[in-house]
């Protein structure tokens, strides 16, 4: 009898063992429990934030439409302005050539002579009228330019003033550097010569002016042999007094 009771005693005592928890497991379970409290404390932070980030970022995509609106506005008044003022352009640069193109003969005056649509500038060919790196005007651009100030005399044009533009290519200046420092110098004698030789025809030095523009106003922008061509040229230009 006493066996049987000491046996029903250890058997209860490990089943009320097993189903009890120790202080450190019971600890373990609290700090989980707080960590996880904090946890959704700092993810509710968290969504707060975010909530006022987003209230935030839609006041300003409200601000940003109005301003859009208000440069799409602005754009399109500028549109309308920038047509009006080429418009206006257009046909103040049209009355120009015409009263280029009216003078007599100028087809007459070789292939090399010509008219420059964006300037409305008469084109005299570089490679015509100078030497490589020289301002020195051959016998043929002398002859060019007798014809063109017999046209330029006539009473009609009286009333311009004549602007004579020199214009290089991009090459740098080599052979004539002691002479002519770069494309600047270069262009500006080669503009002073044919002033001075269209002086010695008759032309009147009050109505005469001349300026130099290197390389930066190029009738092509290619960099091909036939560009740099086009680019040497001086242009003589008509402004009304």
């Amino acid at each position: 009898m006493k066996q049987k009771f000491v046996l029903l005693f250890l058997l209860l005592s490990g089943w009320l063992g097993s189903g009890c928890v120790s202080m450190q497991e019971y600890q373990d379970v609290m700090t989980e429990n707080a960590e996880l409290k904090k946890t959704m404390r700092n993810h509710f932070q968290t969504v707060q934030r975010l909530e006022k980030e987003k209230q935030k970022l839609a006041r300003e995509n409200k601000a940003l439409k109005r301003e859009n609106q208000n440069l799409v506005q602005q754009v399109g008044l500028l549109k309308k302005t920038l047509v009006n003022t080429q418009a206006k352009y257009d046909e103040i640069f049209k009355k120009k050539l015409a009263s280029l193109t009216k003078i007599e003969g100028i087809k007459n005056l070789g292939k090399d002579f010509q008219i420059n649509p964006k300037t409305g500038g008469i084109v005299l060919e570089g490679d015509i009228f100078f030497n490589p790196g020289s301002s020195t005007l051959r016998s043929q651009g002398k002859l060019i330019l007798r014809k063109l100030v017999q046209k330029l005399s006539s009473p009609k044009y009286q009333k311009y003033e004549i602007e004579i533009a020199g214009h290089t290519d991009s090459d740098p200046v080599k052979r004539t550097k002691r002479k002519y420092k770069d494309n600047w110098w270069l262009s500006c004698a080669r503009a002073y010569s044919v002033l001075q030789y269209m002086a010695s025809l008759g032309v009147p030095k009050n109505r005469l002016f001349i300026s130099g523009y290197a390389f930066y106003k190029p009738r092509s922008v290619s960099n091909s042999p036939k560009s740099k061509k086009l680019n040497r040229r001086v242009e003589i230009v008509l402004h009304q007094k």
